[in-house]
């Protein structure tokens, strides 16, 4: 331990006095580190973090499709032909919710404002299995046509619009000059299907029979839960069976999902379908964020190697004096991982400042982007880049400026 002291003593000395060096090092390594960990916690955040949901990898995404056929519709969708049916005898899913995005010029509380909203089956709040933070969720009941005179408020527009007071369960506010009666409060962190969702209204599926008897098709999002053991696969061959025991497929199918193509569903997971649009960006942004790094790396190498070959006599005159090979090859490794640590906690306070920005520089629609957050994972990852990048910059120099034949380096010095 006294040696390590002695030797961040006397590099912590070294980079004070030679600042032509360890600045230039130093923003180098901050801005390298404090970039890669914005970036990886974006990434992190979005692709590889699972969904903040019990289960969540059994939570899917439904798309009815004509396999072969050209279609004018580019979501993910469902019939209420085959919603409907599936529904009634599921086995390879718990339960299927269905939902739609709504907006809303909202009245009775406060300003009249233009609030973005979903309209949910009662199932999905199940699906998620969430406790509301006041009141309940819908009821089946509720989601019938005529019945759905209820909502279900978001936590934040709880919060801003009414204070966060449990009374105001049973009150009234009204949706484009519709009463509807508060019924519940989602709890924190909630918003489906994305984060910008302030209220919630049943979802009445669409009926599947106009009133002379002939098929009505309309199409709408749709999630599941798989049931315990049960693959993405199976699901697919059970709701492709269930949409081939409806039987003939009305017109308006081939207009909706292209003409000539075999009906099939299939099921893809939830967290995977969100963030499909964003996938390949996101992964070229961490390959070229990890090859800024290896640049920088390389980058405070040569400025270490330069500052080796200034040190040479130094080096020699140490090595006179008893001082090993590996001795003198600690105290510059020593030195690397010294100023790559004060780059590492710099990096981080750059990093969190970046990651506070994201909502403002990302796309609005841009998905998942609050669970990029700097938590412990990304915390490790920064160290990690700060020890490997601090290694990585002060090997070769240190194997470059530990003379290994001392006679030559004292007669060169």
């Amino acid at each position: 331990m006294d040696r390590i002291r002695q030797d961040l003593a006397y590099g912590a000395r070294g980079l004070w006095t030679h600042k032509g060096f360890s600045v230039p090092a130093l923003l180098t390594l901050t801005l390298a580190i404090g970039m890669s960990t914005a970036i990886f916690s974006l990434v992190y955040g979005v692709l590889l973090r699972p969904l903040p949901y019990p289960d969540a990898a059994r939570l899917v995404r439904l798309a009815e499709v004509h396999v072969g056929a050209t279609s004018a519709i580019r979501d993910a969708v469902i019939s209420n032909m085959t919603f409907e049916a599936w529904a009634r005898d599921a086995r390879a899913v718990e339960a299927l919710a269905a939902y739609g995005e709504r907006a809303y010029t909202v009245t009775g509380v406060g300003d009249a404002e233009r609030v973005p909203a979903t309209a949910v089956s009662p199932s999905l709040f199940r699906l998620f299995r969430l406790t509301p933070a006041a009141g309940r969720f819908f009821d089946d009941a509720e989601a019938a046509p005529g019945a759905d005179d209820v909502v279900v408020l978001g936590h934040a527009f709880w919060s801003q619009r009414f204070g966060g007071r449990a009374d105001v369960i049973g009150q009234t506010i009204t949706l484009d000059t519709r009463p509807r009666v508060i019924v519940g409060v989602a709890p924190p962190g909630f918003s489906f299907p994305d984060r910008d969702r302030r209220i919630y209204t049943p979802f009445v599926v669409p009926r599947t029979r106009n009133d002379d008897g002939t098929p009505l098709l309309r199409v709408f999002p749709a999630i599941a839960r798989l049931a315990p053991g049960t693959t993405l696969d199976q699901a697919s061959a059970e709701g492709t069976a269930v949409l081939s025991g409806l039987g003939p497929r009305p017109v308006s199918a081939d207009l909706l999902f292209g003409r000539g193509g075999t009906p099939d569903v299939r099921v893809r997971g939830l967290a995977a379908e969100v963030t499909a649009r964003v996938r390949p960006m996101l992964v070229l942004l961490g390959i070229g964020v990890a090859l800024v790094l290896i640049v920088s790396c390389a980058n405070v190498t040569n400025l270490f190697l330069f500052r080796a070959v200034a040190r040479e006599r130094e080096l020699a005159i140490r090595g006179a004096l008893g001082a090993g090979r590996g001795r003198l090859m600690q105290q510059l490794v020593t030195e690397s991982l010294l100023l790559a640590g004060v780059g590492g906690v710099l990096g981080i306070l750059l990093a969190w400042q970046l990651i506070s920005a994201w909502p403002a520089l990302a796309p609005h629609d841009f998905p998942r982007l609050e669970d990029a957050t700097l938590n412990w994972v990304v915390i490790a990852f920064s160290v990690a880049a700060t020890f490997t990048a601090g290694v990585v910059a002060g090997i070769v120099p240190a194997m470059r400026g530990a003379p290994s034949n001392l006679v030559a380096g004292l007669r060169e010095a």
